[in-house]
C-alpha cells in the first residue's frame, strides 16, 4: 500500500509519502518540489473545465521520474496518450460496467469507490493496473446522502 498526500504539507510530511498530490491551480511548485523529492510519485489534479498547460505538462513528465494526471474530463486522455503521460480517472469507479470500460482506457491507476471497494480480489483478478481508494472518505459528495456521517459508506 501506497501513501498519498495533498501536496499542501510542510516538507517534512511529504517526505513520509511516496506519492504527492498538486492542485492544478499550484502545479508550479512542482519545480521546487522534485529537486527536494526526486523520489516521490507526483501526480496533478486536473479539474473538469480547465485549460491546461500541455507544455508544462510535458516539462513536469520529463522533470519527475514518476508523474501522473488525475482527469475529471475524460477527453483529455487523447492528450495524454500523445504526449506519453500516465493518467488515472479522477472519479470513483463504482460499478464492473464502468470497470470494464475504463480498463481498455490503460489508465495508470482506477479509482474505485464503494461498492468495488469491498470486491478487491475480484478486481485484481480482472487487471493487473493498480487500484487506488480513499480511505479516509467513506463517501463522494458529489451524490447527496441522506446520512452523512458515513456509516453506510466504504471503509477498509
Amino acid at each position: 500500500m501506497k501513501y498519498c498526500i495533498h501536496a499542501r504539507q510542510p516538507l517534512s510530511v511529504l517526505a513520509k509519502a511516496e506519492q504527492i498530490k498538486v492542485r492544478y491551480e499550484d502545479h508550479d511548485i512542482l519545480f521546487d518540489l522534485t529537486e527536494k523529492l526526486p523520489e516521490k510519485t507526483f501526480i496533478i489534479e486536473i479539474p473538469f473545465g480547465t485549460e491546461v498547460d500541455w507544455n508544462k505538462m510535458k516539462q513536469y513528465n520529463v522533470l519527475c521520474q514518476d508523474f501522473v494526471l488525475a482527469l475529471y474530463d475524460l477527453k483529455m486522455i487523447e492528450k495524454c496518450k500523445e504526449l506519453e503521460i500516465q493518467f488515472y480517472y479522477a472519479y470513483p469507479i463504482t460499478s464492473y460496467f464502468e470497470l470494464t470500460s475504463i480498463i481498455p482506457l490503460q489508465p495508470a491507476y482506477i479509482f474505485i469507490g464503494m461498492p468495488l471497494t469491498f470486491d478487491v480480489i475480484k478486481l485484481n483478478s480482472l487487471t493487473n493496473i493498480p487500484i487506488r481508494m480513499c480511505p479516509n472518505k467513506s463517501y463522494d459528495e458529489y451524490i447527496p446522502r441522506e446520512r452523512e456521517n458515513g456509516i453506510c459508506g466504504q471503509w477498509i
